[in-house]
């Protein structure tokens, strides 16, 4: 369990907890009125019976009083507890977690190191000790692409990760299972590069959907 579960199951109980005070503090409120209304219509005669009757008026009033006074502290603790609950619920459905944020900096970075090695091949490199390191860092890449969004994250936050990981996922099992004589074509290489720069657009979006910051 995160912090924000804790948070979000806390403030709910917290406000169930207090609206189920703030009912019982409202309908000993209720009641008390209505036995002060109803003790009021007899009014005694009798001097000393007279005294007793203002001093029990007296002390109901008090206790409707204070009733009320907990029946209004209650509400209000009952709507933070609600509010604080919601609002966590709000920023987690709308906030990367520890485990999405840890894939999206990988795959940021290995894509990085991904284009750098095509680039190098193109330019000459000895394919075949380049294929090395490039299937090393795919299978890695791939592992993290395997994996699903976070289920706290809203429907449209979900969706956005799940097309990332697929399309990584996609592009990392399709270049990993290239050979090095198909990496030596021109052609070929030109279409991995564009979909690497493709993957960077939707790394984009998402950081700016995240409110992401990316350092180099």
């Amino acid at each position: 369990m995160t912090l924000l579960d804790g948070l979000i199951i806390g403030g709910l109980s917290v406000g169930i907890l207090f609206g189920i005070l703030f009912l019982l503090c409202f309908i000993s409120f209720i009641r008390i009125g209505r036995n002060i209304k109803k003790i009021s219509r007899k009014q005694p005669k009798n001097k000393k019976k007279r005294l007793r009757w203002k001093r029990r008026i007296s002390l109901l009033s008090k206790q409707k009083k204070r009733r009320f006074i907990q029946a209004i502290l209650c509400f209000l603790l009952l709507v933070g507890g609600i509010s604080g609950g919601a609002y966590s619920r709000y920023y987690q459905s709308n906030h990367l977690g520890e485990e999405d944020k840890e894939i999206i900096s990988q795959t940021y970075f290995i894509l990085d190191e991904v284009e750098q090695e095509l680039n190098n091949i193109e330019k000459g490199a000895d394919v075949e000790k380049t294929q090395v390191k490039l299937k090393e860092m795919l299978g890695i890449l791939v592992s993290y692409a395997s994996r699903i969004p976070s289920s706290s994250l809203n429907s449209a936050n979900q969706q956005q990760l799940r097309n990332y990981y697929v399309k990584t996922r996609e592009l990392g099992s399709n270049l990993y299972n290239q050979t090095s004589i198909q990496l030596k074509e021109s052609d070929r290489l030109k279409n991995f590069m564009t979909d690497i720069t493709a993957l960077k657009t939707q790394q984009k979006e998402i950081f700016d959907s995240f409110n992401i910051k990316t350092k180099k």
